[in-house]
């Protein structure tokens, strides 16, 4: 009887194989559940970012290139007729400052 007894307990520790299987594929489901929701977040994270990195690009661009165009307008608005004074609004804004401040923000210059 104590035979009995011992292989009964070892048939309710042994887990059906049909059942096991299940378990195996529940989990397996969860993780790939898990995983397809990490992927998802990280493709939304890594889009707004590169959104984020090409408008504050454009944006800290133009605010480079704004002081420039405010010596161009001086220099037009200028109404003197001294060539010292139109040389020197100019050359305020020259082509070298402009390709300083344009490779600063990333572009390629290339003056001619």
């Amino acid at each position: 009887m104590a035979e009995k007894k011992i292989a009964a307990d070892k048939k309710a520790e042994e887990i059906d194989p049909l059942t096991k299987a299940q378990q195996e594929v529940e989990e397996l489901k969860k993780q790939l559940l898990y995983k397809t929701a990490e992927f998802e977040n990280y493709r939304k994270r890594t889009l707004k970012e590169k959104a984020e990195l090409i408008l504050n690009g454009g944006e800290k661009t133009v605010a480079a290139i704004l002081p420039i165009l405010d010596d161009f307008e001086r220099a037009i608005a200028d109404k003197s007729e001294d060539p010292k004074a139109i040389k020197e609004g100019v050359s305020k804004a020259d082509a070298e400052e402009i390709k300083t401040k344009l490779e600063a923000a990333g572009a390629s210059v290339e003056l001619k």
